[in-house]
């Protein structure tokens, strides 16, 4: 099998990539990496590996995760340093995972379990989603993905479509940009046909208090970014499709985007991560290659970017591996938290920077007229 590589130096790559039994085809554009991907026969490549900083890599990207075919392929971004901003930036372009494009070990554990792969087109499992978007290229997108979590996707193009085929036919989830109209109307009006229909909403960054706002109060409706991670609007599908709030969980789940360094516990050296959800008592860290379950782990991560690095212990609950989607998962792993073993002053601000977290996401789902003089703390 071979792993493609869209970038035109190869640092330790190629070693990397024979130590996980894989071949590296180099492609140097990313029309190049597109023929080749194209002409590839099922189950010959295992994985893409996407230089950030190559001319094109976004576009590249925006094509690979619109191709029914290629959009459960692991895709690995190279990176030049292992930052927060850097991280999220290659999941927002659509990649599982991200790593500095020098490190070859780490390159080589991202990729070692990737051989063998085997795309499978999700079951329907979730029932029927509307997505509801004017730009035919993210509504194309979000239906790939909204099929991934396991739903039956169709399609509106206006606020027209949407009421109208939201009234005709049962729908389960309905995914729609908030530039289609009132969305808290929209929200009102085909609820009074079917008053559990969950809601999931995209936005532009500068419009997402606004909206918050204009939503508040409604049960069963998300907001996300349209710039944010694809998996943040994953994330709020499961938690709305979820039987209750918390999914027997003790707390609620937060979105949070730190970089998270990791390792069994007195193992060296750490890898590198990107969160994707906090809980007063642990966490999610995505990665291609996760931890086995069982094991005690050690991290250090920054809860928010005004605080100090943290360092927590736990022990790994449970995994996704790639290509496995539980519930639309990230490939990752969970951690629980073990408050004896952690340092008492980590733990600490751990804690209070997610509760400062928590006020605020309730404050942002409360409406403006009810919120008290006092505000908590803006950790973003």
């Amino acid at each position: 099998m071979h792993a493609l590589v869209l970038s035109h130096a190869s640092w330790g790559i190629p070693d990397a990539c024979r130590r996980a039994r894989l071949e590296p085809v180099f492609v140097g554009d990313p029309a190049e990496a597109r023929t080749h991907l194209d002409h590839a026969e099922p189950g010959e490549i295992a994985c893409v590996l996407v230089d950030a900083s190559a001319p094109g890599a976004h576009r590249f990207m925006e094509w690979l995760r619109s191709h029914p075919r290629l959009l459960s392929l692991p895709t690995l971004f190279l990176v030049e340093e292992a930052t927060t901003d850097a991280f999220v930036e290659a999941h927002a372009a659509g990649a599982d995972d991200a790593v500095v494009r020098t490190d070859a070990t780490m390159i080589q554990r991202r990729i070692a379990s990737l051989k063998g792969f085997r795309a499978k087109r999700p079951d329907v499992t979730q029932g029927r989603a509307l997505v509801a978007i004017s730009d035919s290229r993210e509504r194309r997108l979000l239906g790939r993905y909204v099929r991934w979590a396991g739903f039956d996707p169709c399609f509106a193009e206006t606020l027209v479509e949407l009421l109208a085929r939201g009234s005709e036919r049962h729908f389960d989830l309905v995914v729609a940009s908030a530039d289609l109209g009132d969305a808290r109307s929209a929200v009102e009006t085909l609820r009074s046909e079917r008053p559990d229909l969950a809601f999931v909403w995209t936005t532009r960054d500068e419009d997402e208090a606004a909206l918050r706002e204009s939503l508040a109060g409604l049960p069963r409706v998300a907001v996300t970014r349209r710039t944010a991670p694809i998996d943040h609007l994953l994330f709020h599908v499961n938690e709305l499709m979820a039987a209750s709030g918390t999914d027997g969980r003790d707390s609620r789940r937060l979105l949070v985007d730190t970089l998270c360094a990791y390792r069994p516990s007195g193992i060296r050296p750490a890898a590198v991560g990107l969160t994707y959800n906090l809980s007063r008592g642990g966490l999610y860290v995505r990665t291609l290659a996760p931890l086995p379950v069982d094991v005690e782990v050690w991290l250090e991560l920054r809860p928010a970017r005004a605080l100090p690095w943290t360092h927590l212990r736990g022990v790994v609950r449970w995994r996704a591996l790639p290509g496995s989607r539980r519930g639309a998962t990230p490939p990752g792993f969970g951690v629980e938290l073990l408050p004896e073993l952690c340092p008492a002053r980590d733990l600490g601000i751990y804690r209070d920077a997610y509760d400062a977290r928590l006020a605020r996401e309730r404050r942002l789902d409360t409406p403006a007229s009810s919120l008290p003089t006092s505000q908590p703390r803006d950790l973003r």
